[in-house]
């Protein structure tokens, strides 16, 4: 007969998904069955391949059962009559009601399904009942008990593999030596995952047997899995001579009531009290440090504030000093306006109090009487003025380059000289006087007498 790998090698059907090192050891651990009517159950077939490798493999198997909790599952096909497909949780009361109805019992079970520890112990809790004397109960994929996804973890005390663990000690019970059932021991991890279990099932673990990622657990009565009576045979006892008197005896197991580890209550209380107070301790580690990063970022805010505070604080001395500055400009030119103003002041008031002021009024009064003859006596004076300095040549000289250039500018055609806005003679006749002219330019009425 081909091996299971062999088969694997070939397969050429629907896809199957196994470890390369469970098919060595199924090799040897299922060599036994191979030629048995085996009624088989698979929890967690995936794409459906294994189903027909395990067809092959055993070929007088009497059923094959595959139960998935995909629905998609549900658009699988076999040829094989042997295969049923059932789509279901086999965890719930539905799942294990269709599964029971296909068959009471079971050879073999195969547990690949979500591989989370509460899912493998409630499955394990819920199918070994029905598993038959000899029969073997194979949970796959124990690594990922050891992730926290998973629900595991390497010291988490309730992970499939623990569970698992302590099964060994079920197996080992009756050397306890303390008051103590199998379903006393499981309670915790029962509790946990709500499961229950019987003490008449629990007596009916033979053997616990762990490979990389597997365990396997194989169910026969529990009068076979007692440890029996002591069988002592030969008729030469040169070094224990007193061994021939154990002949038929059983184990006489000491008590262990006074055996602070072998209570598991004590042992646990303590455990559970250092858990609690470490969890306790962390959780005041946990909110100290968010108290703490609270308190960093409130002082990081703090310090923002301070340093906008100081940005703006050195903004109005800033503006302070420019106003400061300004003021004291303000000030300096005040008071040199309040200077020049008690200058002018005393200036006037010299000019207003001299000798020659008093002398001139006469003449400021027939000016503003006579505006005529206040201004060509201005005009006078100005001639005077430039005899006196010299200028009058040059003076001269630009009145008749400004005559010219108002001669020339009236001959333009396109630019006659505007006239000035009619005045009152004294007939009450308006005469237009041209705004310049050869005697009466703006030069000469500004600089030249006239």
């Amino acid at each position: 007969m081909q091996s299971l790998i062999a088969l694997y090698e070939k397969h050429q059907g629907k896809v199957s998904d196994k470890w390369s090192f469970y098919l060595h050891e199924y090799d040897r651990l299922l060599a036994g069955w191979r030629e048995k009517p085996v009624r088989l159950l698979e929890i967690g077939i995936q794409n459906g391949g294994s189903l027909e490798i395990w067809g092959q493999f055993f070929p007088n198997a009497e059923m094959l059962i595959g139960c998935d909790i995909n629905p998609a599952c549900a658009q699988l096909r076999y040829d094989d009559p042997r295969i049923t497909l059932i789509v279901a949780d086999a965890t719930s009361p539905d799942g294990q009601q269709k599964i029971a109805a296909c068959s009471s019992a079971f050879d073999l079970i195969i547990d690949d399904g979500s591989h989370r520890s509460g899912d493998i112990v409630r499955t394990f809790a819920g199918y070994f009942p029905g598993l038959s004397d000899g029969g073997l109960f194979i949970a796959e994929d124990l690594h990922c008990s050891y992730w926290l996804d998973f629900d595991g973890g390497l010291y988490h005390p309730l992970s499939s593999m623990v569970f698992f663990q302590q099964l060994t000690n079920i197996v080992n019970q009756e050397h306890w030596g303390i008051d103590r059932t199998r379903v006393d021991y499981l309670r915790r991890i029962a509790h946990q995952y709500r499961v229950n279990f019987a003490e008449d099932f629990l007596q009916t673990i033979h053997s616990v047997y762990f490979t990389n990622s597997l365990c396997v657990i194989q169910k026969q009565k529990a009068a076979h899995n007692a440890l029996g009576k002591r069988i002592v045979t030969g008729g030469s006892a040169l070094i224990l001579n007193a061994v021939l008197s154990l002949n038929g005896a059983v184990n006489a197991v000491p008590n262990q009531r006074e055996n602070p580890w072998g209570e598991y209550d004590g042992v646990q209380t303590q455990l559970e009290a250092t858990q609690h107070a470490l969890g306790a301790a962390l959780a005041d580690l946990a909110a100290g440090q968010t108290e703490l990063t609270a308190a960093q970022a409130n002082l990081d805010a703090v310090r923002m504030e301070l340093n906008v505070a100081r940005i703006e604080l050195g903004a109005a001395q800033a503006e302070l000093s420019a106003a400061r500055a300004e003021q004291r400009t303000a000030e300096a030119t005040a008071a040199r306006a309040e200077r020049l103003a008690a200058e002018a002041a005393g200036a006037l008031a010299a000019v207003l109090g001299s000798t020659s002021w008093r002398l001139l009024e006469p003449a400021r009064r027939i000016g503003r009487r006579l505006p005529r003859l206040a201004r060509w006596s201005r005009r006078g004076l100005k001639l005077a003025w430039w005899i006196l300095t010299l200028q009058v040549g040059a003076k001269l000289r630009a009145h008749r380059r400004r005559a010219e250039l108002a001669s020339a500018h009236a001959k333009a055609p396109s630019s006659r000289p505007a006239e000035r806005p009619r005045r009152e003679a004294p007939g009450g006749r308006a005469q237009a006087r041209p705004l310049a002219g050869p005697t009466d330019s703006p030069g000469a009425a500004a600089d030249g007498p006239h």
